[in-house]
């Protein structure tokens, strides 16, 4: 009822499809290597179904920073490619990296700070005791989700520089 292929615009799907095709081997693969770790821990380990469980639920609060930086990461990479030619780019590219990085180290700190908390309202520990002990491995865990996505930034950052040169 809310829906007719009559009203689909065959032009736009096509450049959305040749768009969204090299995406999806991106995706699976980020979708393997985001179920791996659990794999490993869970099939090396003695106890390795609990510490995959525990894995998990430590894992719950950096994906609050996965989930702001993804956002902010998007946001730039369209006003990145926008400034690419501008004069004020070096200023551009500074000044947004430095409050990325801000806007990171600001959330990983507050999650770090507020672990405990944080961690009893994400994690069901009343149906697994043994998740409780999960907020000690979360910290290292957001330094690390930290760390990747500072990566990916300057990544882009050496990208565009060297696209530039070209």
């Amino acid at each position: 009822e809310y829906f007719s292929f009559k009203y689909l615009d065959k032009e736009l799907l096509a450049v959305m499809v040749r768009f969204s095709i090299p995406l999806i081997p991106t995706a699976l693969l980020w979708l393997i290597t985001g179920f791996s770790d659990r794999l490993f821990i869970r099939y090396m380990l003695e106890d390795g179904a609990n510490s995959a469980g525990v894995y998990g639920a430590a894992s719950k609060a950096p994906n609050l920073i996965n989930m702001v930086s993804t956002i902010f990461f998007q946001a730039w990479n369209m006003s990145a490619i926008a400034e690419n030619n501008s004069k004020e780019r070096s200023a551009f590219y500074t000044e947004v990296y430095s409050a990325y990085q801000a806007v990171l180290s600001m959330a990983a700190a507050c999650i770090i700070a507020l672990v405990r908390p944080i961690s009893w309202v994400l994690i069901n520990s009343s149906n697994h005791p043994e998740f409780k002990s999960a907020y000690l491995y979360t910290p290292v865990l957001v330094i690390a989700v930290l760390l990747i996505f500072l990566c990916f930034a300057f990544a882009l950052l050496v990208n565009l520089v060297f696209k530039e040169e070209d």
